[in-house]
């Protein structure tokens, strides 16, 4: 009979550890559960973090890349150098813009030159034989601006504009570069004839005394001479 409850009590404490371990099991298995979710969310949050990472480093390439344009590339060292050319020579205080607006000028030059295809430098001592970088410049024949740009011929490429938007130095620089890049491809890309022909109008080949000044300043520019 007490060999009977033993067992009994064996039975039942055997039992009882049985279902503890399912329970603990259980347990651990819903806490194991709860983590994996825990830890998906960390991964995922992780993950969001990284990505949001490498899109800073994305902005931050692409604010460097256009600094390094800007100041280092082809447009930059035009600009810069540009303009630091004519701070210093005798027409530098003529044109009524300074510090970033002279600067932004010198990027519209160019951008106007590479799109019409055009010297950079060419169209920079265009502006400084036409005008002497005088932005109210108006010659006696009604040439006005930078360029010295005919109302009338401005009219060719924009037929709303009016006389007095062309002393807007802006506008004044890509009418004036788009006029010679027009007269450039008429003359078979022939400079000396498309600077008389934008000087006169009529394209007389042997008066070479315009084309030779813009050319000649166009060289001494290029090797830094004022």
């Amino acid at each position: 009979m007490i060999k009977l409850k033993t067992q009994t009590r064996i039975y039942a404490l055997g039992m009882l550890l049985l279902w503890l371990s399912v329970v603990i099991i259980m347990i651990m298995s819903i806490a194991t559960f709860f983590n994996s979710i825990k830890m998906s969310s960390i991964v995922k949050n992780l993950d969001e973090n990284i990505q949001k990472q490498q899109q800073q480093i994305d902005q931050l390439e692409k604010m460097y890349k256009d600094l390094e344009n800007k100041f280092f590339g082809a447009k930059g060292t035009f600009s810069l150098s540009s303009m630091l050319y004519l701070n210093q020579s005798q027409y530098g205080n003529n044109l009524s813009l300074y510090g970033q607006d002279r600067l932004r000028l010198m990027e519209e030059i160019y951008d106007s030159a590479i799109e019409f295809e055009v010297d950079p430098h060419l169209a920079f001592c265009i502006i400084t034989v036409e005008s002497a970088w005088d932005t109210d410049a108006k010659s006696e024949a009604g040439a006005i601006g930078l360029m010295g740009i005919m109302p009338s011929t401005a009219r060719l490429m924009e037929r709303t504009i009016k006389t007095g938007e062309l002393y807007d130095p802006f506008r004044n620089v890509v009418l004036g570069v788009q006029w010679f890049g027009k007269l450039r491809i008429l003359n078979a890309n022939n400079n000396v004839a498309a600077l008389n022909e934008y000087w006169c109008g009529n394209g007389i080949e042997n008066n070479t005394a315009y084309s030779s000044k813009v050319l000649g300043l166009t060289k001494k520019m290029k090797e830094g001479k004022l």
